[in-house]
């Protein structure tokens, strides 16, 4: 073998390793990159699938003047309240609400909301929670104002309620917002017991008032409210009340001792 020819091989075998070394370096490369890549991708992935956690909330709702021991049928709706707020502020489209995958749940003897939901959405609602923390003084001033406010329209109702009842001379009690209305009523106004009007109530607010004794008066159609203790009928309000005998009682606001009394029954199905 020539000079020539021994360094040809020498370099073509040189050649060979140097492609080799390249190309496993590659193949390394690419084999840790493709590992570190799906497993951060992968982590990633799992990061963004909905989990199960407790966030505390007892101090919350305690430090404003909720009972955290009460579910979510509660009265004061402490926990119904505090769930709202988190689905309408924390990533509104990803809750069960709207199809998306996270729930919400309350463990009130855990003093805590069990929340399904991703890392992200976690992490905001613990933020969340953080700043309404901050907030508790302000919170529970307001609810001790809506507390005095609350008892001081209770204590006037009941002497509204008190006077009504010395005047027509037996027990009345206050109406409720959801008192049922629907129907038609026969009105007198007290104190004399003859039927001058015809309330008839429908579902949906609507009211016709009718004169029972001047027939070419036309039929009133307008509309009516109802609230606690009151009624809002054609533009007026009226303190509502009810008797043991299921007559309705509606007196004029200003003038409970000696202002008009309309006392209406309900009508006989003929």
């Amino acid at each position: 073998m020539s000079v020539k020819t021994s360094k040809k091989f020498r370099f073509s075998i040189a050649l060979i390793l140097f492609l080799v070394a390249c190309v496993a370096g590659l193949l390394g490369g690419y084999r840790l990159g493709f590992d570190q890549g799906y497993a951060s991708g992968n982590a990633k992935w799992e990061a963004e699938q909905p989990y199960p956690m407790a966030h505390p909330v007892g101090d919350l709702l305690r430090q404003t003047a909720i009972d955290p021991t009460k579910n979510i049928d509660s009265p004061d709706l402490g926990w119904e309240s505090l769930i709202r707020v988190i689905q309408t502020t924390v990533a509104p489209q990803e809750w069960d609400l709207l199809g998306g995958p996270c729930t919400v749940a309350t463990a009130p003897f855990a003093e805590s909301l069990v929340v399904n939901a991703t890392s992200d959405t976690h992490q905001a609602i613990a933020n969340l929670l953080t700043d309404l923390e901050t907030l508790k003084p302000a919170i529970a001033k307001e609810q001790e104002v809506l507390r005095q406010q609350r008892a001081a329209a209770a204590a006037y109702r009941a002497e509204q309620m008190a006077t009504l009842s010395e005047r027509i001379g037996h027990p009345v009690e206050a109406i409720q917002s959801r008192f049922n209305l629907n129907g038609e009523w026969n009105v007198a106004v007290a104190p004399s017991k003859i039927v001058t009007l015809s309330y008839r109530f429908q579902m949906e607010g609507a009211l016709s008032i009718e004169s029972l004794i001047d027939s070419k008066s036309p039929a009133i159609d307008t509309w009516y409210m109802v609230a606690a203790g009151s009624l809002v009928m054609n533009g007026k309000a009226y303190i509502a009340a009810t008797t043991q005998l299921g007559e309705l009682v509606l007196a004029d606001p200003q003038n409970i001792e000696n202002g008009v009394l309309q006392i209406a029954t309900p009508a006989k199905s003929p």
